[in-house]
């Protein structure tokens, strides 16, 4: 519990900000593309969504297997977010421009999982 309240604490900061950022770590870019995949998979206008909608993501090997399904699924729903989404922007560059040779085992797809099922860092209210 205490590894992922540091992680999300950390990437709450990062998606908010206008500047550059980037994933500081695998655990980083497994937990955000879970988030990402949650994001773009609630953007489908499916009438019966279920977790079976994320089985291309959790059945990935590698990152860049997870990264291409990644973008085709943004690719799929692309014209239902807005480009001055911030937040979104943020976690796509962080997801897309991180590199690991981690495969997607054990505790990285606990993280993947973690993410997906976490409440959405893209659609929390903005604290002041």
């Amino acid at each position: 519990g205490s590894k992922l309240e540091d992680i999300i604490d950390g990437l709450k900061i990062k998606i908010d900000t206008k500047d550059m950022v980037y994933c500081d770590s695998d655990d980083e870019f497994y937990f955000m593309a879970g988030q990402l995949a949650y994001y773009l998979i609630s953007q489908s206008e499916a009438s019966n969504k279920n977790f079976g909608m994320f089985e291309p993501f959790l059945l990935a090997k590698n990152s860049n297997q997870l990264k291409r399904r990644l973008e085709e699924v943004f690719e799929t729903y692309s014209h239902k977010i807005s480009i001055g989404n911030i937040r979104f922007k943020n976690t796509m560059a962080m997801v897309m421009g991180y590199k690991t040779k981690t495969k997607i085992t054990d505790e990285m797809k606990d993280l993947l999982i973690a993410g997906i099922l976490s409440n959405n860092l893209l659609y929390n209210k903005k604290e002041n």
